[in-house]
């Protein structure tokens, strides 16, 4: 992970090194290691070789396109990796944020074409894949990635993002031409007056709904994102039309196409595969062991390969919120394998860190537990590492929110006339109840799946109607991890990890593991009652039958409600005398106590608005 920034101008233009270093030292944060700067003119640089125009941020001299880079080093830390990386023929010119973790594959496939390597970088794989194959490298690459490389032939800039967009890649208009970043923060002294405006109805979307990153958009007016699996060209200042080369797949094959047995080994395949892919790193990487399947699943892999792994695991006090005794039962199942550490963030650690993190984020979160990871993350950065793997995207892939897929699972058993098996899945469900339907509780989530919408009455304009995620299964299935959820959790997550900076990798969004599970039988993901069925059944054999066959799923456990208690007093004290024109803050004050009973999640993100506003648009410290 790295952070990189530029602009294509439509024609040349007399301007300072300081634009694209102020770009680039604005996000300072995502690579310490290394910093570097390329001007073009046309087909040509524009510096000299060999001289350093950061040392120069004043000067003026006269290009039509920039490109900047921050580097953390992951693989071949050594200077040969230093970017913006050239070509050996200079031809083109390329800066990336991200790893390709097939890139020894890739390269043993460019020799035999006839192509030599000089350094051990990714990066190198990445720049004689695009000399061999053009933008059909695109389908080969394993990994995660946003990247800008100028073709000097073409005088043309591509721009990428991975199959699904776990780098991201923010673009905003300038007065004449577009420029790109890493984070948004690196585009305000650029952008074109305006592009900055806060978007009423992306804070709608967010406070009422608990939406964000919709359709490509940010909070702010003209800041937009390149869509996952897609890449674009930059001619002359123009951004192009997006080109998918990926996405995810809209069939499924049949219980008679595919026995359970088999579905089961291919599962496990993938994923030892997908996380031999992501242990290669040369320098220290550990693990997030949460004690869920998902996290589990992925330590457990690396203890079978006979790996020695540091996994670190959150403890919470509050005995609803703790999952760590049952990271303990996996760590001791695999004990010469696995290096158990408990950490234990300290509650007070968001508002003590409250200005700097808000500022980091660029947009309003979900949830103050975003920061409880940050924190894991910086303790884990402080011990050495950089390099975490993480169970994210396993409920996503694998259908494993009931709160998301129960009733459209249910609906669609009763759909397809299967009238029999849903009343058995309905009365088996692992974390409902027997008659949990019936109950209060079930109608209220019933009502609030339904309608999508919660409305605490903090805010006092209402948007345009959103359209909403589909409701059948499927659909549902494929709307989240794509528009409705993932870019959300992958962009909030990207930014936050790399504000430590930690490079988090996630072998449950390998492109291979997804594509194989987004063609299963959706009665492989959910049945008998589980969530996440075939994989339970793909790792039985191998993980403790405490978190196999747990009833209870916790996610990322928060105890949001008495933080939430325990905050009171400094929120407001932080925001006092705030006048945010899409917030009540008489309603937020009188009505603070009982949402943060009855709808906390809902108080959080009106709080996270009014932070963000604050902090992010009005630039004031958070004291």
């Amino acid at each position: 992970m790295c952070g990189i920034a530029g602009y294509a101008l439509p024609a040349a233009e007399e301007r300072t090194v300081g634009d694209l270093l102020t770009m680039c030292r604005a996000m300072a944060h995502r690579g310490p290691d290394d910093e570097g700067l390329e001007f073009f003119l046309g087909n040509q640089p524009v510096v000299p070789r060999g001289s350093n125009p950061a040392s120069t941020p004043h000067a003026h001299f006269a290009h039509d396109l920039a490109l900047g880079h921050r580097r953390f080093s992951i693989i071949d830390p050594s200077p040969a990796g230093h970017q913006p990386f050239w070509a050996e023929d200079r031809t083109a010119c390329l800066a990336i944020n991200g790893e390709i973790y097939n890139y020894i594959e890739l390269r043993g496939q460019l020799q035999q074409l006839g192509y030599s390597f000089h350094t051990s970088s990714d990066t190198e794989v990445l720049m004689q894949a695009y000399r061999a194959w053009g933008t059909d490298m695109l389908v080969r690459l394993r990994g995660f990635w946003s990247f800008a490389l100028y073709d000097l032939r073409k005088r043309a800039v591509l721009l990428s993002r991975d199959p699904l967009g776990k780098a991201a890649l923010y673009i905003v208009p300038l007065s004449r031409g577009v420029a790109w970043a890493s984070e948004i923060k690196a585009l305000r002294n650029v952008a074109k007056p305006g592009a900055f405006t806060p978007r009423a109805q992306a804070i709608d979307d967010f406070v009422r709904h608990g939406w964000r990153d919709l359709d490509h958009r940010t909070s702010y007016e003209d800041v937009v994102t390149l869509p996952a699996g897609s890449f674009a060209w930059i001619e002359q200042g123009r951004l192009g039309r997006p080109t998918r080369y990926w996405q995810l797949p809209s069939a499924r094959v049949s219980e008679q196409d595919l026995s359970i047995p088999a579905a089961a080994e291919k599962v496990r395949e993938l994923l030892f595969q997908s996380v031999e892919r992501r242990l290669r790193a040369d320098v220290p990487l550990g693990c997030d062991l949460s004690g869920g399947l998902d996290s589990s699943s992925i330590a457990a892999a690396i203890a079978e390969t006979g790996r020695h792994i540091a996994t670190y695991t959150v403890k919470f006090d509050e005995a609803h919120s703790d999952e760590e005794p049952f990271a303990r039962v996996l760590a001791q199942r695999y004990p010469q394998a696995i290096e158990y550490h408990v950490l234990r963030p300290p509650r007070e650690a968001f508002w003590e860190s409250a200005n700097d993190y808000v500022a980091l984020m660029d947009e309003p979160f979900h949830s103050p537990n975003l920061f409880t990871n940050f924190s894991i993350l910086k303790l884990m950065a402080g011990r050495g590492l950089r390099v975490s793997l993480s169970g994210g995207a396993g409920d996503e892939v694998f259908a494993g929110y009931s709160s998301d897929f129960a009733l459209p699972y249910i609906r669609h058993l009763l759909r397809n006339r299967m009238v029999g098996r849903g009343l058995k899945e309905l009365l088996a469900h692992s974390e409902w109840p027997a008659g949990l339907l019936l109950a209060k509780e079930s109608k209220r989530r019933l009502r609030l799946w339904m309608s999508r919408s919660e409305d605490g009455g903090l805010l006092r304009t209402r948007g345009a109607r959103t359209d909403s995620p589909r409701t059948d299964l499927q659909g549902l299935l494929l709307d989240l991890m794509s528009n409705w959820r993932m870019n959300y959790w992958l962009r909030s997550g990207h930014q936050s990890c790399m504000g430590v900076p930690m490079e988090v990798r996630a072998p449950f969004m390998d492109v291979d593991l997804v594509d194989y599970v987004f063609r299963l039988p959706v009665t492989y993901l959910i049945r008998d009652g589980w969530h996440k069925w075939i994989l339970r059944k793909a790792m039985a054999p191998l993980l403790p039958e405490q978190i196999t066959w747990r009833k209870r799923k916790m996610g990322f456990p928060f105890p949001i409600r008495e933080w939430l208690a325990h905050s009171k007093n400094v929120f407001f004290g932080t925001t006092r005398g705030l006048d945010c024109p899409f917030l009540d803050a008489d309603a937020l004050r009188e009505r603070y106590d009982s949402l943060s009973q009855t709808n906390p999640n809902y108080l959080w993100r009106a709080m996270s608005v009014a932070l963000w506003w604050k902090r992010c648009v009005l630039g004031e410290e958070l004291r």
